[in-house]
This record gives C-alpha cells, structure tokens and sequence, in this order.
C-alpha cells in the first residue's frame, strides 16, 4: 500500500510502477539478463534465509534470557555489521576502513554485554 508513495518520493510516476515490478520480478525469477552476471534469484532468498534464521534465533534468545539482554544484542549487532561490510565483499564497492573509535565503541559494548549476563548468572534471585 506505501509502495506508490515511495515510488513518488523516488521520483518514479505511478503510471511507470508496473514496468518497475515486472522488471524486477524478471529479475528475480531469473528470466532477464542480469549486468552483473550474479544468481539473482539466490540473492534475494540467501536474504530471506538469513534475516528468517536472525529473527528466530533472537525470538530462542529472548525466550532463554530476559528483553534486556535481546536489546544489548540487537545493540551489538549494528556495529558488528558494520565490521562484516568493512571486509572485501562480492558485488560491492570497496571497504571503508574502520577508525580506532569504531573498534573502541565495539569493544565498550561486547565487555558490558558480557559484564551484564555474568553478573546476572552470579547474583542469585530473592523471592
């Protein structure tokens, strides 16, 4: 239902929308010609697969721990992220190179999140 509003924020008319959606669904079924001479249809599910397997693994930790630890996780994720794209990858650019504030900020969040889950185990529950 947002797709014709992002498409007017991207210039695209809505009368040009169904050629931008069988475009991209040729794509992906691998009908068309890809540039890149990438396997487009597994791009896409290699995606899927991934963020499905994320999302489940974050819903077993959350039912394993408390929210506070999923949200330190989700936390740490976003950096070590950054730290996947900063290593030469297929189909794109170049890497940025990481500073030395980006790795300290990183370390200050895995030694509180690891900080966190020991004291909690340690510090037993009074009922």
């Amino acid at each position: 239902l947002q797709m014709p509003l992002l498409a007017a924020l991207q210039g695209i008319t809505f009368s040009q929308l169904p050629g931008y959606i069988a475009s991209g669904w040729g794509l992906l079924s691998g009908s068309l010609p890809n540039a890149a001479g990438a396997p487009t249809p597994l791009l896409p599910c290699l995606y899927i697969a991934v963020n499905l397997l994320f999302n489940i693994s974050l819903l077993r930790l959350l039912r394993a721990t408390s929210a506070v630890v999923v949200t330190l996780t989700m936390t740490v994720t976003v950096p070590l992220a950054v730290m996947v794209f900063s290593f030469p990858l297929p189909f794109l650019e170049g890497p940025l190179p990481l500073g030395p504030k980006f790795l300290f900020g990183l370390l200050t969040l895995l030694v509180g999140l690891v900080g966190y889950v020991m004291v909690g185990k340690k510090i037993p529950e009074k009922v």
